[in-house]
């Protein structure tokens, strides 16, 4: 009877690891895509708004480093909250994969 519950055990951490890899894949594959619509929508943005802001901001190259900057900090904000995040579920599939390997290792016998 202990044999089955460690194989249902096993069996869970696999499926929970299988899960895992696929949010970290998923996380990654899809930044560049999230990169090319944040600067489509940065230009649309800026053409929308140049004539509006260039009497605030005198002329438009205060407004493109204005906008620049706040588009650099929120992409260096993002990344780093995505890096930390696979950071910690790898750190979480290390852990369960040692409770694998505790699960899975043979007994002593003497």
């Amino acid at each position: 009877m202990g044999k089955i519950l460690k194989t249902e055990q096993i069996e869970r951490y696999e499926n929970l690891l299988s899960k895992m890899k696929k949010s970290i894949s998923r996380k990654k594959k899809a930044l560049p895509y999230y990169l090319a619509i944040s600067i489509l929508l940065l230009l649309a943005f800026f053409n929308q708004l140049e004539n509006t802001y260039n009497k605030f901001f005198g002329n438009s190259t205060d407004f493109i480093i204005l906008l620049g900057s706040l588009y650099l900090l929120l992409w260096a904000i993002y990344i780093i909250a995505i890096f930390l995040s696979i950071r910690r579920k790898e750190k979480e599939m290390k852990n369960i994969k040692l409770k694998m390997y505790d699960l899975m290792k043979l007994e002593n016998s003497l």
